[in-house]
């Protein structure tokens, strides 16, 4: 396997991500990939990127996962995930990509909420003919300065992170009707997701819900594959990585906001779910326009 492009239009802003409004823009473009071609493994940071297959067939991998894909797949591929694409040995594949960067919290909050329900790669492709329409749209504007280009850009993302998000919720409303204990697992998620920062011990769930803890906790396992416990310290630890970015606060200060016990408990906690201390985290991203915090 190697490395083939026949062709490639590509937008690249890692370094310095252009910022439109609620989603900042890492990279945008499309790729042709000749028969036998491999783009090769690669770490993703605290970003999403969509890989949509417009001809062709291949394999997408995430971590070590290999998951086949075909014309017409949009795949969904979350942060901090290892991450490399195949062609076949018997014919070439055409794609679309598009990474970005999401600052709004209530969009945010929403796809982290997918990140935790669509963890396995498995279940990371959608279908849908209007988010393919807008990330070709946003390809094209991208290829050269146009009038009012700032303000369509900013709608045309926020509507493919919407997108996203609606075709996902659609997948799953299809695969089973929501009941009783799919409702309370929501409640839970919301309850964690608005007291992420007055959140002492789990318990206070069960005593809002009115519900017995041991009761909500196996029924929350059950339904979502993930305990209680790991939802909060997911969402803790996203929490952190905003307040990172942000640069507002100093890392004793998001520990003690977060509530954890020590530095060295969240430093720990941080380095266990992303692989890097939170200072590494900081020099890879923040905004190179942000001044540092003393």
């Amino acid at each position: 396997m190697k490395k083939n492009l026949a062709y490639q239009y590509v937008k690249n802003y890692h370094k310095n991500p252009i910022s439109y409004g609620s989603i900042d823009l890492l990279q945008i473009g499309t790729s042709h990939c000749e028969a036998n071609a491999n783009i090769e493994s690669h770490m993703h940071s605290n970003f999403y990127e969509l890989t949509i297959i417009t001809s062709g067939k291949g394999i997408v991998t995430t971590n070590n996962v290999p998951v086949p894909v075909e014309q017409n797949d949009i795949y969904v591929s979350f942060p901090f995930e290892q991450h490399s694409i195949d062609a076949p040995p018997d014919m070439p594949m055409h794609y679309d990509h598009c990474a970005f960067f999401i600052n709004d919290p209530d969009l945010l909050a929403e796809m982290q909420q997918l990140v935790f329900m669509h963890g396995n790669p498995e279940h990371r492709i959608i279908k849908n003919e209007q988010l393919k329409r807008l990330v070709s749209d946003a390809i094209y504007e991208t290829s050269k300065l146009r009038a009012f280009q700032t303000m369509y850009l900013e709608c045309l993302l926020k509507q493919i992170v919407v997108q996203i998000i609606r075709s996902f919720n659609k997948q799953f409303a299809a695969a089973s009707i929501p009941g009783k204990k799919e409702e309370l697992c929501y409640q839970i998620m919301g309850y964690i997701n608005t007291h992420i920062f007055s959140i002492t011990s789990l318990q206070e769930i069960a005593t809002e819900l009115r519900y017995d803890y041991t009761y909500l906790s196996k029924l929350f396992t059950k339904t979502t594959s993930q305990t209680i416990s790991d939802y909060y310290h997911f969402q803790r630890l996203e929490t952190a990585c905003m307040l990172i970015k942000e640069n507002e606060l100093n890392f004793t200060q998001i520990s003690e906001k977060l509530n954890y016990s020590s530095i060295y408990a969240f430093s720990k906690a941080f380095k266990k779910q992303y692989a890097v201390s939170p200072m590494t985290y900081k020099k890879l991203f923040t905004k190179p326009n942000t001044p540092p915090k003393v």
